[in-house]
């Protein structure tokens, strides 16, 4: 189905609870602030609240665990121009204060600030970095930030251990988010995919135990529309998957969407999240 929205340029990152560190500092001094887990989740969610200020310029860094392909970025801040600055990546940064560093964006367009929660769908910068163990924002005077959202993928060669959720349809890992348009609220869906256990790849024959996989947002209440069936099981909010092996696939998964007939007007992001309980 045709979204409502210009199409996204890649998958959103999940930065607030991927292991992505966050932290900032002003033009010039080296101290570092950590973002809280509050901070963070209200940073990546979609409304239009204040969260963080600094006196003056300053810098917000993104560390991530393994180098990443930067698709598009979108940032939110108060009513400000001229405020925004440039967006650089670092193929080798660890703290944000090291590593080589080069320009991805020369100068934010501030005219992606506009009143209103939807424009994190309507004011995604396109970008075009690869390699990324790190990011930073910089914001050219004083302001509230309320959102950071970046889109993209770990970079071909990284190959950490991980879960990778599977489009059925395909047979490959998803590479952009489902996307349902404008549908009628009252109404249902479903679509199928699959958890796979990719160690193997990544060198450590690592059996993964204790599966959960549910279903959240960070804002609105869209993490509630969906509930799964594995491998014919009874939908449910929350399920598990005993163990998958090294390489080995789960069950055919079904996502059942469900929207209620009272559910608020307008973009909602929910996300599918898979936690594991154990290794061995």
């Amino acid at each position: 189905m045709a979204g409502a929205y210009p199409d996204v340029p890649g998958r959103r990152m999940g930065w607030d609870s991927d292991g992505t560190v966050c932290v900032w500092r002003r033009l010039n001094v080296a101290q570092l602030t950590e973002a809280t887990a509050s901070q963070r989740a209200e940073l990546n969610d979609e409304d239009d609240v204040n969260v963080v200020a600094q006196s003056s310029a300053w810098h917000v860094y993104f560390i991530f665990p393994e180098q990443r392909e930067v698709d598009g970025i979108y940032v939110k801040i108060g009513a400000y121009t001229n405020a925004i600055g440039d967006v650089g990546i670092s193929a080798d940064t660890t703290n944000g204060l090291d590593g080589a560093w080069s320009t991805l964006i020369s100068d934010y367009p501030d005219s992606t600030n506009p009143p209103g929660y939807p424009g994190y769908r309507e004011n995604i910068v396109s970008t075009a970095g690869s390699n990324a163990r790190g990011l930073y924002v910089y914001f050219q005077r004083d302001l509230w930030l309320r959102a950071v959202h970046l889109y993209g993928e770990i970079s071909p060669g990284q190959t950490p251990d991980r879960l990778l959720f599977i489009d059925e349809s395909t047979g490959l890992e998803f590479q952009l988010p489902k996307d349902y348009g404008d549908v009628p609220r009252g109404s249902a869906r479903d679509f199928q995919m699959r958890l796979k256990n990719n160690s193997t790849v990544a060198g450590n024959n690592v059996t993964l135990n204790n599966i959960q996989l549910t279903a959240e947002d960070l804002f609105l209440g869209s993490g509630a529309w969906y509930t799964f069936s594995v491998g014919g099981s009874a939908f449910a909010g929350t399920v598990q998957i005993a163990s998958l092996a090294p390489e080995a696939a789960s069950q055919l998964i079904v996502c059942r969407q469900v929207i209620p007939v009272d559910e608020t007007l307008g973009p909602h992001a929910g996300r599918a999240k898979a936690t594991v309980g154990s290794l061995s």
